[in-house]
């Protein structure tokens, strides 16, 4: 064992054995470096937890990638070649065209505006959960008797009032500027709706339904369509995404499902940050007491520091004793910090400690995931500071003068 490292235990014994201000001072350090790298962790893990529900949530019904295009101009429909050439890419598993646009829904009274999703009732399954997600119903949206049918998200056919088996009437914003322009009322499209989904994503249900492309193609006057692509592996979305540059017409835009809610994730990064940086004071304040409790105990080690000198030993020495003190100080308190954290984070995963009422939330407790690489990063920044905190009061013990100490003494 190092010469250094065997005065500094020695000088946490003799600490713990005779209680003053100093060893408060100490005590108080270690508590709040423990408190505050558990904290940290917790913060973080909460976040990732519901970073990754979102993420869940949102994958389960927008595609891993979204290209939009420009539809043929002799045939207005999808270039089928393009959708051809990404199927038969190795890290797709599935890809299909939707026409989307917003059309102002009626029933009886009640006319809302809501977006349309236009889809191949035979594909939609491969790149989106909404089938799944139907709560009444069932997912039909094709045409017979003359009827299209359509699926409502739950906010849509709360709005709406509508269930089903009702039926509901779908204008286009073309058709409202000819109405307009020609003094008539507009008749529409009449749909029936054969289903409700839940998605649990507010986006989702409360302004999306669904129908065949044909209605699509009745409805829209847009001449834009999406492909989109699920992959075999999500974690391949970004460089696969740039490999499609050189596949798909030069003034499509390739969206990850990241680009698709980049606002929200963004958001939720910056409440992450911040929150990290708020809950750091408490550790940068602790580092603080660590600082003041070693240049007092080398003040009053002082008489310690001038006998050892005195019988030989170098600066380095004495400045690497209280080196090892604080850095000592410094692994015990991160050391228990990261497993108070990781404790309270396993009991919440495993327990659910931190309820939440499901009538108001879709989850019954507070989501939590530890990242390991989160846990490096808190480690490795309170295991600085409280080195950066040794420094001052290490380099102070070696320019000790001996001299005086020893007269006084």
């Amino acid at each position: 064992m190092p010469l250094s490292l065997r005065f500094a235990l020695r000088y946490m014994r003799t600490s713990r054995r005779s209680v003053n201000f100093i060893t408060i001072i100490s005590g108080i350090s270690l508590f709040g470096i423990a408190i505050g790298v558990a904290a940290l962790i917790c913060v973080m893990s909460i976040f990732n937890g519901f970073r990754d529900l979102l993420q869940t949530m949102l994958i389960g019904y927008d595609p891993h990638i979204r290209i939009t295009a420009t539809a043929n101009p002799n045939t207005h429909q999808p270039d089928s070649a393009i959708l051809s050439l990404i199927r038969s890419k190795a890290e797709v598993e599935a890809a299909s065209t939707i026409l989307q646009g917003r059309v102002i829904v009626i029933k009886g009274a009640n006319s809302q505006v809501f977006m349309l999703n236009g889809v191949n009732n035979t594909e939609i399954g491969q790149v989106s959960g909404v089938k799944d997600a139907v709560q009444f119903g069932v997912f039909d949206i094709g045409k017979r008797n003359e009827f299209y049918h359509v699926v409502l998200g739950t906010g849509v056919a709360d709005k709406l009032r509508a269930m089903p088996g009702d039926t509901i009437s779908l204008i286009s914003p073309a058709e409202i500027e000819q109405a307009a322009a020609g003094f008539y009322r507009p008749s529409g499209i009449t749909a029936l709706v054969s289903g409700i989904f839940q998605s649990n994503a507010k986006e989702y249900d409360q302004f999306y339904f669904y129908g065949s492309q044909e209605l699509g193609r009745k409805l829209f006057s847009s001449k834009q369509f999406f492909i989109d692509i699920r992959l075999h592996n999500l974690e391949n979305v970004q460089s696969f995404a740039q490999s499609l540059k050189s596949v798909v017409p030069a003034d499509a835009t390739i969206e990850t499902w990241f680009d698709l809610h980049k606002e929200l994730y963004g958001i939720m990064q910056f409440e992450r940050l911040v929150s990290f940086s708020i809950i750091s004071i408490i550790v940068l304040v602790a580092v603080f007491n660590i600082l003041a409790s070693l240049t007092m105990t080398v003040v009053q080690k002082r008489h310690d520091i001038a006998l050892l000198k005195a019988i030989g030993a170098t600066d380095k020495l004495v400045r690497n004793i209280f080196l090892m003190e604080g850095i000592l100080i410094g692994i015990i308190a991160v050391g228990s910090g990261i497993v108070l954290g990781l404790g309270l984070c396993y009991g919440q995963q495993q327990f659910g400690w931190f309820g939440l009422d499901r009538t108001k939330y879709i989850i019954s407790a507070i989501p939590v995931s530890v990242y390991s690489s989160d846990v490096v990063i808190v480690c490795s920044v309170a295991l600085v500071l409280c080195f950066g905190a040794t420094l001052y009061p290490a380099q102070r013990a070696a320019r000790m003068a001996i001299s005086q100490s020893l007269r006084e003494q």
